[in-house]
């Protein structure tokens, strides 16, 4: 919870959206009001994907309510920090896109460095 607290709140400060008197722990009490909510949210579908037909089903829609999850955390740091409601889902977007991109990269790299040999 720290780490992702920290990782929030420098994405959040890479957009804009740190205030001087609002600091480190709002964005961690942000992040635990988030994520309490949607662990609430997927229990129920974690439980429909054991059963066989449903399971399919409920990993796509426990897949729509992380991105769901993810805006509205960046919804709950825009409140905490007082600032614009796209700068806080900007800011708990970018460590998702940031990993996508070094997964592409790692991907296109990684069949360059084994011919390479």
């Amino acid at each position: 919870m720290l780490l992702a607290g920290a990782v929030d709140h420098a994405c959040l400060w890479i957009w804009g959206g740190t205030k001087a008197k609002v600091g480190l722990l709002q964005t961690i009490r942000g992040d635990a009001y988030a994520m309490a909510i949607l662990n609430l949210l997927l229990l129920p579908l974690h439980l429909l994907s054991l059963v066989p037909i449903l399971g399919i089903l409920a990993s796509l829609a426990a897949t729509a309510a992380l991105l769901v999850g993810l805006v509205f955390k960046g919804m709950a740091l825009a409140r905490m920090h007082r600032t614009d409601l796209w700068r806080g889902i900007c800011a708990t977007f970018t460590p998702f896109l940031a990993l996508c991109c070094l997964g592409l990269a790692a991907a296109l790299a990684l069949p360059a460095l084994l011919l390479g040999r």
